[in-house]
């Protein structure tokens, strides 16, 4: 079994132990940002207006855990989603599924945290310190054809002296899917079945006849998964890359269909990627990569411990869930863990 479907199956259980106030969205981004990292470039082309190529870019990614000392003394942690250096500039980049007034304040916080830690002394002996340019991916805003980009901003004050820092703001629900494969935006792919949430809990509580409405999701959606098929297919994206768009993508569909009648909630997983699944699963047992598939095992181990570690959670707890996903005895996931410590 591997990180996704470990996921997807905490989600489906209500047992998902992530970071306090974290949700699926929050968690499908990061695993994206570890797994699909090269993804970010075009996103950060479409919101700062940028020209970034993937084969030519050297992209960093940076430290996303931070510490705080609160007035009282106690350590606060908090984790932001991505921060990443793209040749000479640090780009730092939230997502969000609901809308907080909070959040210019913890991007405030983040910011001086990331400032710091990348600060150095100049040749005049001065400090230095770099801010990150920062966004918002806000998952439920927007509508087709509106506003795709908004801006809000972040103004620093010092004795009269006023520098005010843009925060463009990404409304995903406002990218058509022709827009997002067009200027690919794949990391917002697993996010696109979100415009339908409202629907799902509509038809759930009976307001909307079931079958007219999920029939017509439900072909939407297969011609929209249609398209990663193709991505692949032409080159744009590999194979791979579409597997785990795909797997991510149940976890999403997973969450927001969980109050539909079970076979409707099954069918509509079920047009997540489906072929582009079937496809590689068929080809990796045609031929026979047993070695590939074990190092991969090992490697999808890794990840899980080192984001579950990232959230806080116990050692004792992941030895837990490695034994229960990935069927290792308590030794060997005790291995993994020692491991994946001293790496």
């Amino acid at each position: 079994m591997n990180l996704s479907k470990a996921l997807e199956d905490d989600f489906k259980t209500g047992s998902y132990d992530g970071s306090p106030g974290a949700t699926p969205f929050d968690d499908v981004f990061k695993t994206e940002v570890v797994r699909l990292r090269e993804f970010l470039i075009p996103l950060i082309n479409e919101l700062y207006g940028e020209s970034y190529e993937i084969e030519l870019i050297d992209l960093k990614r940076e430290a996303n855990e931070h510490y705080y000392v609160e007035s009282d003394a106690r350590v606060k942690h908090r984790i932001s989603d991505s921060c990443l250096r793209i040749g000479g500039k640090l780009y730092h980049v939230e997502c969000q599924s609901t809308v907080d007034g909070n959040i210019l304040f913890r991007l405030v916080e983040y910011n001086m945290q990331i400032g710091l830690e990348n600060a150095g002394y100049d040749g005049d002996g001065d400090l230095r310190v770099e801010f990150p340019m920062s966004s918002l991916l806000m998952l439920r805003e927007g509508r087709p054809g509106g506003e795709k980009i908004g801006h809000k901003g972040i103004v620093y004050c010092h004795e009269g002296q006023e520098i005010r820092i843009e925060v463009p703001v990404m409304q995903v629900q406002a990218y058509t899917a022709e827009e997002i494969y067009d200027r690919k935006l794949y990391m917002l792919i697993p996010f696109y079945s979100m415009r339908y949430e409202k629907t799902f809990d509509m038809v759930a509580k009976g307001s909307l006849e079931e079958k007219t409405e999920c029939d017509k999701i439900y072909y939407e959606l297969t011609g929209w998964f249609g398209r990663l098929e193709n991505a692949y297919k032409s080159g744009d994206i590999t194979e791979d890359e579409g597997r785990k768009l795909a797997e991510i993508s149940r976890i999403i569909m997973s969450h927001i269909t969980r109050k539909l009648r079970r076979e409707i909630a099954e069918r509509m997983v079920n047009t997540m990627g489906g072929r582009v699944l079937e496809l590689q699963e068929d080809r990796w047992l045609a031929e026979g990569r047993a070695k590939g598939e074990a190092a991969k095992f090992t490697e999808d181990i890794g990840i899980f411990i080192t984001e579950k570690r990232d959230d806080q959670v116990s050692d004792d707890v992941i030895k837990t869930k490695l034994v229960k996903y990935y069927k290792l005895t308590e030794e060997e996931a005790e291995r993994y863990l020692a491991r994946d410590l001293h790496s």
